[in-house]
């Protein structure tokens, strides 16, 4: 028989005991880091914001943004790959995380095997804009300025893989132009040296260019939707513009590291679904031209990464991009 004492004593010695498998603190117990491979004040650190905002409060741990870029998307990107499968690291992916195969002839992971589904959140549309003393008043203002001057209008972009990087490309590709490639580590600088005249166009996401086009310190020209925006009911399409097949959305996901498991997916993937679902959410995403996607499930995003990587790449071969 078992005396009180021993009792105890056993009962102290369980105590001490690491947890059994299957009695682990329920995910999450911790905050959560959000890898935003690109520099703070950009595109995808806006939309990064105001949903990392949404999983806080849906999952009851903080989600921290943390920027983290450089090499386009690659050094942010790596980070995630290489991070422990626990849960606690995710990436805002963006559409260069399926370009980027195209972009570099070598890359430190890859794009679908190193990485697990989440769940697409939605796209932005692009929209070309210039600084209103470069003297144009539409697209083919743009054009033929670029014809008149091969390789001298400076196009701004987020780096090398960046969604404004490609559009620069498919413009040369669509109107037959030679632009100058400046490549930044992030948006958001490119846009300052835009406003300062120190560039001549941008072609990026309408979720940093609003205020600039609404203040009147930049000139939209064109979105490379198929149809106009609500924000921007007066700007024309790219195909109204005068350059047909030239639409691109920026699309944004979550995803991560490789080999994490579907409990933890399946919690993140219903904390983003709640997310989307909010109304307030929701206001805040379209009043910076995010269309929320149809579709938020990991399969989902899991076939439409791997159908977007065989896409670009077509694309660029077709347009002549040489990897870096």
């Amino acid at each position: 028989m078992i005396t009180r004492r021993a009792s105890w004593l056993l009962a102290a010695g369980l105590l001490g005991l690491p947890r059994a498998a299957g009695a682990q603190e329920p995910y999450p117990s911790r905050p959560i880091r959000m890898i935003v491979p690109f520099a703070a004040g950009g595109p995808a650190d806006v939309v990064g914001r105001i949903l990392a905002a949404g999983l806080s409060a849906n999952l009851g741990q903080q989600v921290v943004v943390e920027n983290k870029s450089g090499a386009g998307v690659v050094v942010g990107t790596a980070a995630v790959a290489t991070a422990p499968p626990d849960g606690y690291t995710v990436l805002l992916s963006t559409i260069a995380h399926s370009i980027a195969p195209s972009m570099f002839k070598s890359l430190p992971y890859d794009p679908l095997k190193d990485f697990t589904p989440v769940g697409l959140i939605g796209a932005v549309p692009l929209v070309m804009v210039v600084r209103p003393s470069l003297g144009v008043t539409d697209v083919k203002g743009v054009v033929a300025l670029a014809q008149a001057r091969p390789g001298t209008l400076n196009f701004g972009s987020a780096g090398n893989g960046a969604v404004d990087d490609l559009s620069a490309s498919l413009f040369e590709a669509r109107t037959g132009t030679t632009v100058v490639h400046v490549k930044y580590r992030g948006t958001a600088p490119a846009i300052q040296d835009l406003l300062a005249d120190r560039l001549d166009a941008i072609i990026s996401t309408s979720s940093v260019m609003l205020p600039h086009i609404q203040s009147g310190a930049l000139k939209a020209l064109a979105v490379t939707h198929p149809s106009r925006l609500p924000p921007l009911p007066d700007v024309p399409t790219m195909a109204e513009a005068g350059v047909p097949d030239f639409e691109m959305s920026a699309w944004y996901s979550l995803l991560f590291p490789a080999r994490t498991a579907p409990a933890i997916v399946a919690r993140m993937n219903a904390a983003l679904k709640d997310t989307l679902a909010d109304k307030a959410i929701q206001d805040r995403l379209l009043q910076i031209g995010t269309l929320i996607a149809p579709d938020t499930s990991p399969d989902f995003l899991a076939r439409y990464m791997a159908q977007e990587q065989a896409r670009w790449a077509a694309v660029l071969k077709a347009a002549g991009y040489q990897p870096e």
